[in-house]
């Protein structure tokens, strides 16, 4: 890409994810992408964050070193996020008090077990700085994501 229309440039990252066999190129699907303006992770602010429809996570890019952290999913039958929205409800409440939320939307991904029978669900997720005091190491490694029913509930 040449700088015609952004002067500043452009950076593109290689996003980690499946690959299509005998292919180089990534095979996950990335409906939405979204914007931590807020800090809302605990990951610093302006941080992107892109579904991983077809690779159960949300991946988000760390400015700060340039690499992705990848947070999954623990559960058994698949994460088809297909939105994303942050949440802070308490500002001076630490990692319990924000989180972000990101939809398991039920179209189109009859793939999964069960997914028939299944209704659309929420999941929340909060960066906990307890699990790990170093940031680096906090950030490199995968993170949970817990599944909850509703939009309020986690």
């Amino acid at each position: 890409m040449d700088s015609q229309h952004c002067q500043e440039g452009w950076t593109l990252y290689q996003i980690p994810g499946p690959n299509m066999k005998g292919a180089d190129v990534r095979a996950d699907f990335h409906y939405y992408n979204w914007v931590d303006i807020y800090d809302t992770l605990g990951l610093g602010e302006n941080v992107p964050i892109a579904n991983g429809s077809g690779s159960d996570s949300l991946l988000v890019l760390d400015p700060q070193t340039e690499e992705w952290v990848v947070m999954r999913v623990p559960y058994p039958m698949g994460f088809y996020s297909r939105g994303l929205d942050g949440r802070i409800d308490d500002p001076d409440g630490g990692w319990k008090g924000r989180g972000v939320w990101a939809n398991y939307g039920t179209n189109f991904n009859w793939h999964t077990e069960g997914a028939r029978a299944r209704p659309a669900r929420w999941s929340s997720s909060r960066s906990d700085p307890t699990r790990s005091p170093d940031r680096a190491t906090s950030l490199r490694s995968t993170r949970r994501i817990g599944i909850g029913r509703g939009a309020c509930g986690d």
